[in-house]
């Protein structure tokens, strides 16, 4: 175990193996321009890939958790155990609407950096950290933090709202990761996210090879 950006990082491995990466130091968040963790968790009867491929799917954001635009994925690219995915998101707010950002960074299939940046109103990073229990069962933690406006009452408010809408979406999640069935072939259009260049990410951290078989576009 090691701490990391104030968390308790554990390395499992069936086999016994050694850790065959490292969770990066996010020094940014550490200084005094952020807040305090807010945090949360949930126990989740899924997988931990299941849980993973929703990043990857910024369309569902409009219909599942009804928000006003649907984020544009820029840019998704993996490098060795890590990925990255660049996203514009358009925000509608009471000055108007705001042109904003979405950069989630994933460090191996547990922890996930998701930065959030909506102008004039919050700018945050969340730390997501999944860890499953057993063979149905993964814990999702998250764990936020919200720059400083320089106001602490502001500051709580702005958090306190920001956390309550990524908890809520979360909660959306949960019932279609608990009863969805995973296709290893799955029929993809155009629009969908890259999940199959996820898959093939995400398929070297078993122990064992998994296949990343598709039919349709997006292979």
């Amino acid at each position: 175990m090691i701490e990391r950006n104030g968390l308790i990082m554990a390395w499992y491995h069936p086999g016994d193996a050694p850790p065959s990466f490292e969770i990066p130091e996010l020094d940014d968040i550490a200084g005094e321009g952020f807040t305090d963790f807010y945090k949360s968790s949930y126990v989740i009867k899924t997988a931990i890939q299941e849980m993973g491929e929703n990043s990857v799917d910024p369309a569902h954001f409009r219909y599942v958790h009804h928000t006003d635009e649907v984020a544009v994925c820029e840019e998704y690219t993996t490098d060795g155990p890590r990925s990255k995915m660049l996203s514009s998101q358009k925000y509608v707010t009471p000055q108007g609407v705001v042109d904003g950002r979405i950069d989630s960074f994933a460090t191996g299939p547990g922890f996930s950096e998701v930065r959030f940046e909506m102008p004039g109103v919050v700018k945050a990073a969340l730390l997501g950290c999944a860890t499953p229990i057993d063979d149905e069962t993964v814990e999702q933690r998250f764990n936020f933090k919200v720059e400083k406006t320089g106001d602490e009452r502001m500051d709580s408010v702005i958090a306190d709202a920001f956390v309550a809408e990524i908890n809520k979406q979360l909660t959306e999640d949960i019932p279609i990761w608990e009863h969805k069935a995973h296709l290893e072939k799955p029929l993809l259009i155009d629009t969908d996210g890259p999940f199959m260049t996820y898959r093939k990410w995400a398929s070297q951290f078993y122990a064992e090879p998994v296949g990343t078989q598709v039919v349709g576009p997006g292979t």
